[in-house]
């Protein structure tokens, strides 16, 4: 998700000019963990929104707790009082098609979903007439997927609009990002999604191709050649990756202006692997320990949401801290009834815990390459997210070498 508002930005700058749209664009760099908003006004430069704690990225989390919403960190603190109030990672199942049985625990709904029942919880039930799940808050509140994310949506509107210093201005227009395998029905309902929230979406945009746009506009090959290039993404919840075209072509009637060409030859996308899992391979190592050092205590640590909610923070945190360290603390005071607990964990026990994942981190990039017709020889750049070095994760088997030595990140 880190590289896409800019770009998204600069996309809607151009169908702002092309549409003759209002005079403020904003962007959605919707991930399934953080989102991000951009802002263009006329007049301005482009610039990244900050929300209510000063920070560019919001965790895309909604809390239905209180009678008041409340969003991002805010949500976050209520999220282990009452974890079915403050769904999360939840648009990645908004648009699908489920039945009944599917909505059930084990069903399809929460395999796509993805993340387990452990950490996160939701109180599902299903709309017959319309055909889809339907999330349950408590007093009669109930919602579908769509209207839990225009909430997103119109939070996003509303940060942007405050952005002015004191300027007062509306914002109509807005630019989406969507996986590259999203199907018409996804992006209708993500579109539905901007429309109850009173916005009018410009485009949804694969987020490699934006930045693949944005990237044209400072780098093109000489007229008359082309160069391949990859673009791979690491995200929380999923891996994308784009093989794509860089091209030039004569443009106007001035001799030697040329205009870069873009075209996307494969994309692929892969669920299995991201960020936030590792996150949760941390979590349920640690509460495991927990467990055999309290055996009294560990029935009940393993239905209490306030418990799993500070082990799952702590192993974000302790994630972050292994970027830069070989060892990493995981200590949280009073994880469950007083009990405080303290464990060690090294870059290598990572490492170990994640082998599942790291095996199939190359899959979209063959995916997409034989989409593409293409192999790794034929690509004279890449470009990546920043997950590899923050990690420091090395090349352990053939196949991910090859990977990695072509991105210059192997030994």
């Amino acid at each position: 998700m880190g590289f896409s508002c800019p770009r998204l930005l600069f996309v809607a700058g151009c169908l702002g000019v092309l549409r003759g749209v209002s005079a403020q664009i904003m962007s959605i760099d919707l991930g399934h963990e953080f989102f991000k908003v951009g802002l263009m006004r006329q007049g301005k430069n482009i610039e990244i929104v900050l929300n209510t704690h000063s920070k560019r990225k919001t965790t895309t989390a909604v809390s239905f707790f209180e009678s008041v919403r409340v969003f991002g960190d805010d949500a976050l603190a209520h999220q282990g009082k009452a974890p079915a109030k403050v769904p999360m990672f939840f648009h990645s199942t908004v648009g699908k098609n489920y039945t009944a049985e599917d909505v059930t625990a084990g069903g399809k709904w929460w395999k796509d979903f993805g993340l387990g029942d452990m950490f996160y919880a939701f109180d599902l039930v299903y709309d017959a007439e319309r055909g889809s799940p339907v999330y349950r808050f408590g007093d009669n509140r109930t919602m579908v997927g769509e209207e839990l994310l225009a909430h997103v949506f119109s939070f996003c509107k509303t940060i942007a609009e405050a952005s002015g210093e004191g300027d007062v201005f509306t914002v109509k227009d807005v630019v989406i990002i969507v996986p590259s395998d999203a199907t018409l029905r996804q992006r209708q309902a993500i579109v539905a999604a901007a429309e109850i929230a009173g916005l009018r979406v410009l485009t949804l945009v694969h987020e490699n191709s934006a930045f693949a746009v944005q990237r044209a506009t400072d780098y093109s090959p000489e007229l008359g050649s082309s160069e391949l290039a990859l673009f791979y993404n690491l995200g929380a919840r999923k891996a994308e990756a784009t093989v794509l075209r860089f091209e030039s072509r004569s443009a106007g009637m001035v001799k030697g202006k040329t205009a870069p060409v873009v075209s996307i030859l494969g994309s692929a996308t892969d669920t299995r692997v991201g960020g936030h899992f590792m996150d949760l391979k941390i979590a349920e190592v640690m509460l495991k320990r927990f467990q055999e050092k309290h055996p009294k205590l560990a029935d009940g640590i393993a239905t209490n949401a306030r418990a799993l909610r500070k082990l799952l923070g702590q192993a974000q945190k302790t994630k972050a801290t292994l970027s830069a360290n070989k060892m990493a603390p995981f200590i949280t005071e009073s994880l469950y009834q007083d009990t405080d607990f303290q464990a060690t964990i090294s870059r290598q026990d990572f490492e170990d815990m994640c082998a599942d994942l790291f095996a199939v981190l190359t899959d979209p990039i063959e995916k997409a390459l034989a989409e593409a017709n293409a192999t790794m020889k034929d690509l004279p750049q890449a470009v990546m997210g920043a997950f590899f070095d923050r990690y420091n994760i090395r090349p352990q088997s053939r196949r991910n070498y090859i990977f990695f030595n072509c991105l210059g990140l192997a030994d």
